[in-house]
């Protein structure tokens, strides 16, 4: 419950998702919510969801098909994994929960929680009225207190979350009373023209605007086909001439519009020099109100900028007496007391005078052992040649010492895309659902695949030291690797991390990645 009321009062209408471990996923009105303890199961999961609503089914062919998905599992080593999946049916609702997952569902008769109550136990249900909200998590000891997000609404997709909650539309938040006339905004009755058909209503104020409307361009068009085409050539070349002096201000020269000129900002007081300020204000100039002595308008007293003296002016043209100013940067603090003197700062130490054991960088990436060539690059202890200069690692005696781990290489796509090697991935075509992505330790790597031999989270590409490892995340499909030094290919076990050499090819199946470096390794 909701803490006041039925489930989901006075509760914005969408699907929110309840921060959590788990799976969420909506398609139309078809709602998956699952947890990730087998991620070849919930694939099979999100794909019947996907078919299903692709093929326009409701939400009792959704349930049973989830149904049958989770009683054909393999036999899991605990308990069911815990599920919940609902949609419309008809006018009402179909739910199938399984594990430790319920639901709460809110109809015009109360709310009801729906829950298998023993493990191995898998509850379908079936309610003939419409819901107008839902509630679901995946624990039994969950109440459902959790709070949900108000910018984090699903229409569409999978994110993570740990519970759900489905308002209906229409059935959370009443519409909002009319404001009383004359409150707020005046009321369009009082601004309708006098003359019109009526006033009383939107209706009518609408169709006597209308009208209205419709007799002036009548009026328009008849003056029109009085004239002559002498005539209206003779009205449009006085209405040219007429047109700026109507405009100009009486005793005012008329100028003849020019091409616009580029926007330049005045100078201030900020970075102008005094006494070129002096020199450039016209005697008897005077400044806008609270202005310092330093200040002076770049017009004269009798002038004024066209538009006012808020606005900024054109550039002035050549031979009008003002030279636009060059920009110099002046010092904020001090500034006419002669500067603030600068302690001066010595360069950071070379690698090869850092004492062993000790590190000069400063950086919030990893810091791991490694050791540094005879122009000060921090390379990999087993490395030949430094990875940067490329001289050879055997000029001195090699000392491990801390220092932050550059990129170990890049990964290369079958469709020429290019990462760089300095976080983890993890790979697939929704990597964003795995738990590393979710807690920011690693990066999604999004795959597509049309064909769907690509699991959503189907391998990790990990960094451990110097040593770049791949691993199988118990995708539906497998991956394959093939080493530069192997003449075919090797399935990996799932969970169980490869080391990479530079040239291994990794196949996910109907895509693929290749790894390369520079360090040879």
């Amino acid at each position: 419950m909701t803490g006041e009321g039925a489930v989901g009062a006075g509760h914005a209408p969408g699907l929110w998702p309840v921060p959590g471990d788990g799976v969420l996923a909506r398609y139309g009105s078809l709602i998956l919510l699952s947890s990730l303890d087998d991620g070849q199961f919930v694939d099979v999961l999100l794909d019947t969801l996907e078919q299903l609503a692709a093929a326009g089914g409701d939400g009792r062919r959704f349930a049973d098909a989830v149904a049958d998905v989770i009683e054909n599992a393999a036999e899991p080593a605990g308990d069911d994994p815990s599920v919940l999946a609902f949609g419309a049916t008809g006018a009402g609702l179909a739910v199938t929960v399984s594990g430790g997952a319920w639901a709460e569902v809110t109809t015009a008769h109360g709310t009801a929680r729906v829950q298998a109550t023993h493990p191995g136990m898998l509850t379908r249900s079936v309610l003939r009225w419409p819901a107008t909200a839902v509630r679901g998590g995946l624990r039994a000891d969950d109440n459902g207190s959790a709070s949900t997000d108000r910018f984090s609404r699903l229409d569409a997709g999978t994110v993570r979350a740990g519970g759900l909650l489905f308002v209906a539309a229409g059935a959370a938040v009443a519409a909002p009373a009319a404001p009383a006339a004359g409150a707020g905004r005046p009321s369009l009755a009082k601004q309708a023209p006098e003359g019109g058909a009526a006033v009383g209503g939107p209706e009518a104020r609408v169709i006597g605007a209308a009208e209205e409307a419709a007799e002036e361009l009548a009026d328009e068009d008849r003056a029109e086909e009085q004239l002559t085409s002498e005539e209206l050539a003779e009205e449009l070349a006085a209405d040219e001439l007429a047109g700026p002096a109507q405009e100009a201000a009486p005793g005012e020269a008329m100028v003849p519009e020019a091409e616009p000129a580029p926007v330049r900002h005045e100078p201030t007081a900020a970075w102008i020099p005094p006494s070129d300020v002096e020199q450039q204000a016209p005697a008897g100039a005077a400044g806008p109100p609270g202005a310092t002595e330093q200040w002076s308008p770049p017009w004269a007293a009798d002038e004024q900028p066209v538009g006012g003296s808020d606005n900024v002016t054109a550039l002035p043209e050549a031979g009008s007496g003002y030279e636009g100013e060059p920009f110099e940067a002046v010092q904020l603090s001090g500034a006419g007391q002669g500067g603030v003197e600068v302690p001066a700062r010595g360069p950071l130490p070379l690698a090869r005078d850092v004492p062993a054991g000790t590190s000069s960088y400063v950086s919030q990436g990893p810091i791991i052992q490694g050791v540094y060539c005879k122009n000060g690059h921090f390379d990999d202890p087993e490395a030949l040649f430094c990875a940067i200069c490329g001289i050879s690692m055997n000029q001195q005696t090699l000392v491990p010492r801390p220092g932050e781990r550059p990129p170990l290489g890049v990964l290369l796509l079958d469709d020429g895309s290019v990462f760089q090697l300095d976080s983890e991935y993890v790979v697939g075509r929704e990597p964003s659902l795995d738990a590393s992505v979710a807690a920011g330790r690693a990066r999604p790597l999004r795959v597509a695949d049309d064909s769907g031999i690509v699991s959503r989270v189907h391998a990790r590409v990990q960094l451990d030291g110097w040593r770049v490892t791949v691993t199988d995340l118990g995708s539906a499909n497998g991956t394959r690797v093939r080493l530069p030094a192997q003449g075919g290919e090797q399935q990996l076990a799932p969970q169980v991390p490869v080391v990479l050499a530079t040239g291994s090819q990794v196949d996910l199946g109907g895509r693929s990645f290749r790894y390369e470096s520079h360090r040879g390794r």
